[in-house]
């Protein structure tokens, strides 16, 4: 898996992007001290595809592969689906000092959900273009003044094979229930939650953290670094 690093320093963090994205949806980070590491999700943006089962599998691969380049993390970003992988490198890695979940959570899907999910794998194969622009505006909190953003990641997506989003949207389906975990752990952890969320809804991540972590909540729906992008900066810094 290929690594990409901007900046210098013993100080790395690790930026893993969501479902449907690519590295690029980092570029509103400045690496103003330390090292600055992306990584793609296979079938992603420049990432060859190749096939994983669940969340804790590609983790796997990225831990190897961090290590193989002598790179030790001691942040880790996950947006969405990046969230998910996120996670479970911060299981694999005591050493790691910090965990971010922008717009991400860590249960696993209801029955329901993982139905959808594998409905999702089913479409793309013959309605990937209708899907694309179904999903991604209902993203969005506030759709009419991002139509130039929509459009670009809509664009963007639809480069991916149906391959690549049908294996990453069962691996999604697949993932752990992380929530035990992360509550023993809550010290190390920031969450940053969109108040108008259609896919993390807010009130059910209060309800999740109740007594053991306060998530902040910024004023939008599932991409807050492109709706309130200077607010998640700021929290991200």
């Amino acid at each position: 898996m290929r690594i990409y690093t901007q900046g210098e320093g013993d100080n790395s963090v690790l930026y893993i992007h969501g479902f449907l994205e690519n590295r690029s949806m980092w570029d509103f980070v400045p690496a103003n001290s330390g090292k600055k590491v992306c990584i793609e999700i296979p079938g992603h943006g420049d990432e060859p595809l190749f096939v994983y089962k669940d969340m804790e599998e590609l983790a796997r691969e990225i831990h190897s592969d961090l290590k193989k380049n002598g790179i030790q993390p001691s942040r880790i970003v996950g947006h969405s689906m990046g969230g998910y992988i996120a996670i479970e490198l911060f299981k694999l890695d005591q050493s790691i000092e910090e965990l971010v979940l922008l717009n991400s959570n860590f249960w696993c899907d209801s029955d329901l959900k993982k139905q959808d999910r594998k409905r999702v794998a089913e479409i793309v194969y013959q309605q990937k273009r209708l899907f694309l622009e179904t999903a991604i505006p209902n993203l969005f909190g506030h759709r009419e003044p991002f139509k130039t953003e929509i459009t670009e990641l809509i664009e963007a997506a639809d480069q991916m094979s149906p391959d690549a989003i049908a294996i990453a949207s069962i691996a999604m389906a697949n993932r752990n229930d992380n929530t035990a975990y992360l509550k023993k752990e809550s010290r190390k952890i920031l969450i940053i939650q969109g108040e108008i969320d259609n896919i993390v809804p807010a009130d059910q991540m209060l309800s999740a953290t109740e007594g053991w972590n306060t998530p902040v909540l910024v004023q939008s729906g599932h991409m807050s670094h492109i709706e309130v992008e200077d607010k998640v900066r700021e929290y991200l810094n």
